[in-house]
């Protein structure tokens, strides 16, 4: 039973990895853009996954050829997960096998999303650092360190570890930029080295296939503003910005040599579909060249007849064009949604315009709009925050009871020129907000929204979140329904968040209030400090390090508490070790350790112990890693429950008086791995 020296020197690793302020930095620059990508069920119900990147903040994503294969022979879409949960539906639209390249745009992107830079990879040299980041195996966003060991025009060797779901990742350089694509699907059979295909190649690529003009290839999705309506253009149309010459349109895309134009009438739809159909075609009649009626069809809509749908055929400047228009009398007020096209073009245009007129949500669509539950509109608050939209912002709350509240019932008193100035006033405020980005900077630290609470037409949502003093903190949000719709009333005051599951800790150290840490494997749990810092981090062979200290000491920290997880399933099969098992796989984690400490190792003592109510081995060990660095003092605890080996140490500079909280971090543990 002898474990890799490499996968166990974990224990020495994290002191060098958090000091590197550097890496740290550029993962939080660059995972943001990073996408797990996952392919529709294979037949025996497997998944095809891997990682992107986002080039152009309106939704394109490249990644590899081999990562999308799957889905070509289908309908060429796969979902895609966005590092701050959301997730869309992408389609494939350009891919080349030979180069192991494909570029993939998110239906419904709601743009403003962020992107990774392209670096030149002319300019890096052998033997400068980058870092690969993305979902390995399924383990989302991950990072691994390394130097570039090889180049050649069209692909960069490297020693950062990449993994079967890295592929399509970035490779970034110490500039931040992106210097790679990640590959592993010609080089199977090669070990202990990686490929990414070079970014000029890519750049080069791309280029071609999008003539230069990236952007072009994706249409973000319309969200009206005043309204509720929402729909998504035919990808890669043009916004045409010719709102003030043409009457009641609201917005309007051109491609194709054709156009799609959205129009909205209020109140116009209470004098209903038909009297609207009849109306409609004589303004045509006058203005239209032979206008000619092909089709004209009523539809129901929320269960009466409230649509149709109309094709004509008219000719404009010596040229025949087709239109195919659908209107909706929604809530009272008409929207329509119309296609104007060559009269060549027309048929293969339909799919377009069907796609299209489908995927429209109406301000009464409960379906389909923002608001449907507190929730999601805590959701839509959210994100409106992080792409700094003022519109969609205000449309989360109901503004005059929220105002109402604010001013303690001013606003109800104050007459129409009074609510009017208070309603500018407001939305000046959100505006400069939004503006100095506070807010932003608030939601990046991480917010976690609750399940609501609903009694009728009211309903609360605990928000939790960090704030600037770095304690995790819970507020409720209060919502109220009126019809379909739900919308913000107001916050209440913050308070200190307290996770349900943590541990009491009696004693001098009662005050300090604590969360309960749980890895993604839920193979662990331990107790820690709330305004602590801690971070995981994946090694070669499988190994996770998840790491414990004091925040304020966060940037140079003298001190650990490490919690390492290790599968050894393949290896060691049975529930329980023998002592002696024990003490060969603690020799081995030492033999790790020892490999770092290069300048100075030795182990004080050796001891039967217990690490969450498991039999353990406890070793106190002090070691140095070169003459100049400092001589750590540590006590390590090995344990092992059903094939996981689980292992924990406090480190410290030698000398150092430390808080008695990284002590009893370990003595909270919980091995909760199961089988």
């Amino acid at each position: 039973m002898r474990l890799s020296l490499a996968v166990l020197a974990f224990l020495a690793l994290p002191l060098a990895a958090r000091a590197d302020e550097k890496i740290k930095t550029l993962f939080k620059k660059c995972a943001p853009a990073t996408v797990y990508i996952e392919n529709k069920p294979n037949e025996d119900g497997s998944y095809s996954l891997g990682s992107g990147s986002i080039i152009d903040a309106a939704g394109v994503i490249v990644t590899n050829h081999h990562v999308i294969e799957p889905c070509l022979k289908g309908d060429r879409e796969v979902k895609v997960f966005l590092f701050d949960g959301r997730q869309f539906t992408g389609e494939v639209f350009a891919e080349t096998k030979p180069l192991d390249l494909a570029l993939v745009r998110l239906k419904d992107s709601p743009g403003g999303l962020p992107t990774i830079e392209w670096a030149d990879s002319e300019a890096i040299e052998v033997g400068e650092d980058v870092i690969a980041i993305g979902n390995p195996d399924g383990l989302k966003w991950t990072i691994s360190q390394g130097i570039v060991s090889g180049k050649r025009q069209d692909m960069i060797q490297t020693t950062a570890a990449l993994n079967p779901g890295n592929s399509g990742g970035p490779l970034i350089g110490p500039d931040g930029k992106q210097v790679g694509v990640n590959t592993l699907s010609s080089y199977a059979d090669r070990n202990n080295i990686a490929f990414a295909r070079t970014s000029n190649v890519a750049k080069q690529w791309i280029e071609q296939v999008t003539a230069g003009d990236v952007d072009s290839a994706v249409t973000a999705r319309y969200n009206d503003p005043d309204y509720g309506f929402s729909c998504t253009p035919p990808q890669g149309w043009r916004l045409l910005e010719d709102n003030d010459k043409v009457a009641f349109q609201r917005i309007a895309w051109e491609g194709d040599e054709s156009a799609f134009r959205v129009f909205f009438v209020e109140g116009e739809g209470k004098r209903g579909v038909r009297k609207h159909s009849e109306d409609q075609e004589a303004v045509l009649k006058k203005d239209l060249k032979k206008y000619k009626r092909l089709k004209l069809d009523f539809y129901d809509f929320r269960g009466k007849e409230d649509a149709y749908g109309l094709v004509y055929r008219f000719d404009w400047d010596g040229a025949g064009y087709s239109s195919y228009q659908v209107t909706v009398n929604d809530a009272g007020n008409a929207w329509t949604l119309r296609f104007t096209t060559p009269e060549a073009k027309y048929n293969s245009l339909v799919p377009k315009m069907d796609e299209t007129i489908q995927s429209a949500k109406w301000t009464s669509d409960p379906g389909g709009a923002q608001f449907v539950s507190p929730e999601r509109v805590l959701e839509t608050w959210v994100q409106s925050i992080r792409n700094s939209d003022a519109d969609l912002f205000l449309a989360c709350f109901d503004v005059p009871a929220y105002l109402d509240s604010l001013s303690s019932g001013a606003w109800t008193k104050a007459n129409a020129a009074g609510r009017k100035d208070m309603e500018a006033k407001f939305r000046k405020n959100v505006e400069d907000m939004l503006k100095t980005g506070t807010l932003a900077k608030q939601v990046e630290k991480g917010v976690r929204i609750l399940s609501a609470t609903v009694e009728g037409d009211t309903a609360t949502v605990g928000l939790i979140s960090v704030s600037d003093t770095g304690q995790t903190v819970i507020e409720e949000a209060r919502l109220v329904k009126r019809g379909e719709r739900w919308f913000l009333t107001g916050f209440g005051e913050s308070k200190i968040y307290e996770d349900p599951g943590e541990k009491k800790d009696p004693g001098p150290t009662r005050e300090t209030k604590r969360k309960t840490y749980k890895d993604a494997a839920k193979s662990f749990s331990v107790s820690h400090p709330a305004t602590w810092s801690c971070g995981a981090q994946e090694f070669e062979g499988g190994v996770i390090v998840h790491s414990f200290s004091e925040k304020e000491a966060a940037s140079n920290p003298t001190a650990h508490t490490i919690v390492g997880v290790a599968d050894l399933r393949k290896d060691l099969a049975q529930d329980a070790l023998t002592e002696e098992e024990l003490d060969t796989l603690t020799e081995n984690v030492l033999a790790g350790v020892k490999s770092e400490f290069k300048a100075q190792f030795k182990v004080k003592s050796k001891k039967k112990s217990k690490l969450g109510g498991l039999d353990a081995l406890e070793v106190h060990y002090v070691g140095r890693a070169n003459a100049m660095a400092p001589e750590y003092d540590c006590r390590l605890w090995v344990a092992y429950r059903n094939g996981w080996a689980y292992m924990a140490t406090v480190m410290h500079k030698t000398g150092d008086d430390i808080s008695p909280e990284y002590r009893k971090i370990v003595d909270s543990f919980k091995a909760t791995g199961k089988r």
